[in-house]
């Protein structure tokens, strides 16, 4: 019990236990860390000649890397003994190991020239264009996600460095309808409910951040639009196994947990409806016979019929596939 009373306390503390920071300290600090990434000291070196022009950025896990390591430092230290750490490599800060490198990279780089440039033992690298980042972030995304930071500049439109600050993270997503109409969903065939997906792997990957029930419930709304669209667009079945395993990982391979997550976030009678495979993500068979006495049942059933098993309101398979208009 004692061992619960002080894990509750520790994550609902303020982010600064050692000092109180203010906000302009705190992205000093950020900057300060990204600045001495050893991976990162060539791009930076780039960055000298880009002087108002569009520069070179991280963002993504391996700046939740950043952030959640210098979180875990000024437990025990003040501002100043941070920002004289030794600050660890690329991998070693990632959260969950080996997912890919993310950087923002200007719109008319030459990915595969400039990927040939960049560190490459056991780094794997995914160069975003500030087109094709803004693109993802307007469209909708968790607050976090929408910040991308290198040694001189924060750029965060949404806010996102600040409610982490706060000990906060938000889904800041469109109504379902705006959604389905910008041009990076219409072309990429994103589903709302990858968006949903990663939010739940940043709540497992940063636990101390508050969120919000209004968040939890964005989904419950367009459940069954969100199994029409994945069954009208297979193509976006592939973006939602994806989500779908970092988020298994986030969960520490741990598959009982995840359905329950997936049950309680309103998704999983999307994953039935939709006839998403766990068994394609090449998650270890002992994992399902585990399940026996809580999901064995409905995962023998059809996809139809377990989506009727999970959402309750839905009376018949009619009013199941039943457009809302």
């Amino acid at each position: 019990m004692l061992r619960y009373l002080l894990l509750f306390i520790f994550f609902s503390s303020s982010l600064f236990s050692k000092e109180s920071l203010n906000y302009p300290d705190y992205q000093s600090i950020v900057k300060n860390i990204v600045s001495r990434i050893p991976e990162l000291q060539p791009v930076w070196e780039l960055n000298k000649s880009k002087k108002g022009k569009q520069q070179y950025y991280i963002c993504g896990g391996v700046l939740r890397g950043v952030l959640n390591w210098i979180n875990i430092q000024l437990k025990s230290s003040s501002k100043d003994e941070v920002t004289k750490l030794k600050v660890p490599s690329l991998l070693d800060l990632l959260i969950v190991k080996k997912t890919d490198i993310d950087l923002v990279v200007p719109n008319d780089t030459d990915k595969t020239q400039f990927t040939k440039s960049l560190p490459s033992h056991q780094i794997s690298w995914d160069l975003l264009s500030y087109k094709r980042f803004e693109e993802m972030h307007e469209s909708g995304s968790s607050s976090i996600e929408n910040v991308m930071v290198n040694p001189n500049s924060i750029i965060e439109p949404t806010k996102g460095l600040l409610l982490f600050y706060q000990n906060r993270l938000e889904l800041q997503m469109p109504t379902y309808s705006e959604f389905y109409k910008h041009p990076f969903i219409e072309y990429s065939t994103w589903s709302a409910t990858v968006k949903i997906l990663r939010y739940l792997r940043l709540k497992n990957d940063l636990p101390y951040l508050q969120t919000t029930e209004s968040d939890k419930l964005y989904l419950k709304n367009f459940t069954k639009k969100e199994i029409l669209f994945l069954n009208q667009f297979p193509g976006s079945k592939s973006w939602f196994q994806k989500a779908l395993y970092k988020l298994y990982l986030s969960n520490k391979g741990n598959l009982k947990k995840t359905l329950l997550q997936l049950r309680d976030s309103f998704i999983l009678p999307i994953l039935i409806g939709a006839n998403i495979k766990f068994e394609k993500l090449g998650i270890p068979l002992k994992q399902y016979k585990d399940l026996v006495h809580l999901f064995s049942k409905d995962l023998g059933k059809s996809p139809t019929e377990m989506s009727l098993r999970l959402h309750p309101e839905y009376k018949t398979t009619k009013e199941l596939v039943k457009s809302n208009g």
